[in-house]
């Protein structure tokens, strides 16, 4: 069961655990009506603290998301035994969530079909949000963010092979015959995600992908600088 009080024992540990429950605690307190603002709240709280991210990154190294996503959400195998890679697949599943790659009601359908959305979104707080949540206090708590190893080599040549790729899409997108609106959104998508890549983060990547990939599908493009984007995000662990 979540619990706060014993989840922030450690003292070294307790400013940062803190500003992750205080984040938390408004996505767990929320229903399903409300889920999109707390969901997106939820993850910039994530996104914009150094210590918080740095869980993140050291979760998702190496982690497979849609080899995994596909045996909890799909198949409704259990969560997996390790905390990492918990933390990995729930903020995966948000980010999805959030930047509308999946409906959060099909996918809440999908899991609890025996239950309205309302009653879904509780059962997907206790058994999913929980175990995450004390997950991610646990690697908080037990692995100081600052001994994360720096990889600083690896994004450097990641990102740029995500950048030579990044100005070929947009110069692919330009070259299409799309409705204004939409191609200015993908546009600025893409350029997104070249300024994300500055921060050397594995979570932002991939969350500012998850917004390219959203709108490339709802523009029903197919465009090679998009699937080979994809391709280099799989070869070095970001999805």
């Amino acid at each position: 069961m979540y619990n706060k009080d014993r989840l922030c024992k450690k003292e070294t540990a307790v400013t940062t655990t803190d500003r992750f429950i205080n984040a938390f605690a408004r996505l767990l307190a929320g229903n399903f009506f409300t889920s999109a603002t707390d969901v997106r709240h939820f993850l910039t709280a994530l996104s914009n603290d150094p210590e918080l991210r740095a869980v993140l990154t050291t979760s998702v190294d190496g982690f497979r998301s849609e080899d995994e996503y596909r045996k909890v959400f799909a198949q409704k195998q259990p969560l997996p035994d390790r905390p990492e890679k918990v933390v990995a697949l729930v903020t995966a599943f948000l980010f999805r969530v959030d930047s509308n790659r999946v409906s959060l009601a099909d996918e809440l359908a999908r899991l609890f079909p025996a239950l309205d959305s309302a009653n879904a979104y509780k059962a997907f707080g206790k058994e999913y949000l929980e175990p995450y949540a004390e997950c991610f206090v646990s690697l908080l708590t037990g692995s100081p963010t600052d001994e994360v190893e720096e990889k600083k080599p690896v994004y450097d040549k990641m990102n740029e092979d995500l950048t030579a790729l990044l100005i070929e899409f947009e110069g692919e997108v330009k070259q299409q015959p799309l409705e204004d609106t939409i191609a200015d959104e993908l546009v600025d998508a893409i350029r997104g995600m070249k300024y994300a890549l500055s921060f050397n983060d594995a979570i932002l990547t991939a969350f500012s992908y998850h917004r390219i990939a959203y709108l490339t599908e709802q523009a029903r493009l197919n465009l090679p600088a998009e699937r080979e984007l994809k391709s280099v995000l799989r070869l070095y662990g970001v999805m």
